[in-house]
């Protein structure tokens, strides 16, 4: 297995957009076929897609070991998102139906991985979270998104991670000492 590719982390905006839009929680197998769902939305009510799947997680998934040392993976939860050209009707389905929303931009954290999935993939977003709290950036939790883009190799994954950030609140400014007003004699 090759050693995957990881870009620099830079600081960017990541554009408003309109999606399709479905909220999952299900399994991580289940995420695949959920995204070609989306795409299908979209293309029945024409709209596109016009961009890469991108995967919203709330937070990392973490598995554990229980009692008997299997196995145990959580719930995983996600908003799954498609590019399109307008906004349309939503698509009713099983589970919740999908919309058709715009998104407002953002400032994130960004870098590229090419590679496969498991734990160099968590190390590269572990690094950027280090990263942005080192930068004193402020950013919600493991919350990031994944853009997800061609690949050529089989067996691995290549998307963009993207970690929402903002600046730190500016600290209170004392009020500024007032003079009295100057006096007449």
């Amino acid at each position: 297995m090759r050693e995957p590719d990881i870009s620099p982390i830079e600081l960017r905006t990541v554009p408003r957009m309109r999606v399709a839009r479905l909220f999952y929680a299900g399994s991580s197998s289940g995420l695949g076929p959920a995204l070609k769902e989306v795409e299908a939305a979209a293309r029945l009510r024409g709209v596109g897609p016009v961009g890469v799947a991108i995967a919203l997680f709330p937070a990392q998934a973490t598995a554990s070991l229980d009692t008997e040392g299997r196995l145990q993976v959580p719930t995983l939860h996600a908003e799954l998102r498609v590019p399109v050209s307008n906004t349309a009707e939503s698509v009713a389905r099983e589970g919740g139906s999908i919309e058709f929303v715009r998104v407002d931009r953002f400032r994130a954290a960004c870098r590229v991985y090419s590679g496969p999935v498991g734990v160099a993939l968590r190390h590269a977003q572990e690094e950027m979270f280090a990263w942005i709290d080192d930068a004193g950036l402020v950013r919600h939790g493991t919350r990031h998104h994944h853009a997800y883009m061609p690949n050529v190799e089989p067996g691995e994954i290549s998307l963009e991670i993207r970690v929402p950030v903002s600046k730190p609140p500016n600290p209170v400014a004392p009020p500024a000492h007032r003079s009295a007003p100057p006096t007449t004699d």
